[in-house]
């Protein structure tokens, strides 16, 4: 799903008439640009051949009287490839996912969700942009947060839920981390990505308890009541775990992506079992099945600062949305 503001630019690029009175040679040009910037949109392309733009050029170079129009022509386009390179996002306030993404399909039963939904795996650009932390799990944002290690994350009824329970790592770093918890109801994409690009990791922490707890009451209260409610998270002090170690080598740091079962165990499937193999951002490397959580994990340093991009209750899409803005030494005022 393309952002508004490309589609806007699409409809505009479409809508764009020439005057019957434009030279042949230059509304050939002009339409044949028209045409390719359409697909640039539409298919989300990094750029354009070049032989549009440099035939487009040519025929303005002849008809000085024309060039307004090319100056909008290549706003336009120069708009188009800048959203899709930055900004193709489609990070969605709660109630706006629930009613526009979900409701063809809320009635359905568990047999069609889970035979027919619920393990697919759809196409999408592979993000690159090594300015951001991307979104590693489709689903709603529950918390973000900057904790010591023995802080509360969150209170649930009245216990503390802290990053040294969640980890349970001796090595785990001591100090402030960042880290931004992603539930993923029954009706999102239950691929998971790498977030920023390194070597991967990954161990199962040993059970807590010998029953995962469902996570039903956290997915009602996002679905039903359309609020994020702690209380409901009471899965976090049990369930099964798996945690990803990323040796993000160009940042000089480690990162984790936590991830949590629901009731059925055994259910976090890694793609690759291979130790320490290299990922892309934003390459798929594992699946939870049915509801399951997601938490995204920085230990902090003063080398590198980051900043939030959504707020709690919004819902994002994995190798879509960023996450975290990168603020590097010397971008910092």
């Amino acid at each position: 799903m393309l952002p508004k503001e490309i589609k806007k630019d699409l409809v505009r690029m479409k809508g764009l008439r020439i005057n019957p009175d434009t030279p042949e040679d230059l509304t050939i040009a002009i339409k044949t640009f028209i045409q390719q910037a359409i697909i640039v949109g539409e298919y989300e392309l990094d750029s354009m051949p070049g032989q549009y733009v440099d035939n487009l050029l040519l025929a303005f170079a002849k008809y000085p009287q024309y060039h307004d129009i090319m100056n909008e022509l290549l706003k336009i386009l120069n708009n188009l490839k800048y959203l899709i390179k930055h900004n193709i996002e489609v990070a969605k306030l709660l109630s706006d996912w629930v009613k526009e993404d979900i409701a063809d399909v809320k009635g359905r039963s568990i047999r069609w969700l889970s035979e027919r939904h619920f393990f697919r795996d759809p196409m999408r650009p592979i993000q690159s942009d090594r300015d951001f932390f991307f979104s590693p799990a489709d689903g709603v944002i529950i918390y973000q947060k900057i904790v010591k290690e023995n802080e509360a994350v969150i209170e649930i009824k009245g216990r503390n839920y802290s990053l040294k329970e969640a980890v349970r790592d001796p090595e785990y770093p001591k100090g402030l981390s960042l880290v931004i918890g992603i539930f993923m109801t029954f009706y999102d994409v239950h691929i998971n990505r790498i977030p920023y690009p390194g070597i991967l990791s990954h161990k199962e922490l040993e059970p807590i308890e010998s029953l995962n707890r469902p996570m039903l009451a956290m997915e009602n209260a996002l679905i039903d009541e359309l609020t994020v409610d702690h209380d409901s998270a009471d899965y976090l002090h049990s369930n099964q775990r798996v945690l990803n170690k990323v040796s993000a080598i160009d940042l000089d740091m480690n990162y984790y992506i936590l991830q949590f079962a629901d009731y059925d165990v055994d259910s976090i499937t890694p793609f690759d079992m291979s130790p320490f193999r290299s990922y892309e951002q934003n390459e798929r490397f594992s699946q939870i099945r049915y509801g399951s959580q997601v938490d995204l994990i920085i230990p902090l340093t003063n080398s590198l600062k980051f900043e939030f991009m959504h707020e709690e209750g919004t819902h994002v899409e994995a190798g879509i949305d960023p996450l975290l803005k990168i603020q590097r030494p010397f971008e910092q005022s």
